[in-house]
Order: structure tokens, then C-alpha cells, then sequence
């Protein structure tokens, strides 16, 4: 029986990660320092993005679900080992601006 519930759930989830975006925002993580690897949290739609890297001096770009005025809101942080020390960093975002981070 757990089995099932377990399956089920997974499924519920698959789905749901297949949904479109709502009110999709295209934005830019960009890092002026050596390479990164984050972790985004789309507060609008509550998905999470792990292992979103971006190269030093490159700009990754991303999209998440827009509020009601058009723009993302989100927090990111470093992924991995130094993510147990690093804070989130919560933002809103404008549609195709740019985010620095390093």
C-alpha cells in the first residue's frame, strides 16, 4: 500500500513539473566572478531549480512564473556544500533584467 501512495504521489509530482509557467518571465543570472552553481526557488509557482550554473563572466538565463504585475519573484543561493552557510537572497525580477551574482 505504501508502494502505491508513493508511486502516486510521484506521479502528482511529475505532472505538476510539466505544467506551462504562468505569466512567464524570461530573466539573466549573471556572474562577473568564477563559476557557480545555484539553486532558484520560483516563488510564484513554488518550483525549485537545482544545479542552474553559470560560467564565469557568462549570463544564464532563465524562466519562471510571473505575479500579477509581470515580474518573477525568487531567491537563490549557492548549491551544494557551501549552501548549508550561504543565505537565500529573495528578489523580484523585471522581465530581461539581469541579476549579478558571484
Amino acid at each position: 500500500m505504501r508502494l502505491i501512495l508513493l508511486i502516486g504521489f510521484l506521479l502528482l509530482g511529475s505532472c505538476a513539473a510539466n505544467q506551462p509557467l504562468t505569466n512567464p518571465v524570461t530573466w539573466y543570472l549573471v556572474n562577473s566572478g568564477s563559476q557557480i552553481t545555484l539553486v532558484v526557488q520560483d516563488l510564484v509557482c513554488n518550483r525549485r531549480y537545482n544545479n542552474v550554473r553559470v560560467a564565469s563572466g557568462r549570463e544564464a538565463q532563465l524562466q519562471t512564473c510571473g505575479d500579477e504585475n509581470g515580474e518573477a519573484h525568487v531567491r537563490y543561493r549557492v548549491d551544494g556544500y557551501a549552501s548549508r552557510s550561504s543565505p537565500w537572497t529573495t528578489r523580484r525580477v523585471n522581465p530581461d533584467a539581469r541579476v549579478f551574482v558571484q
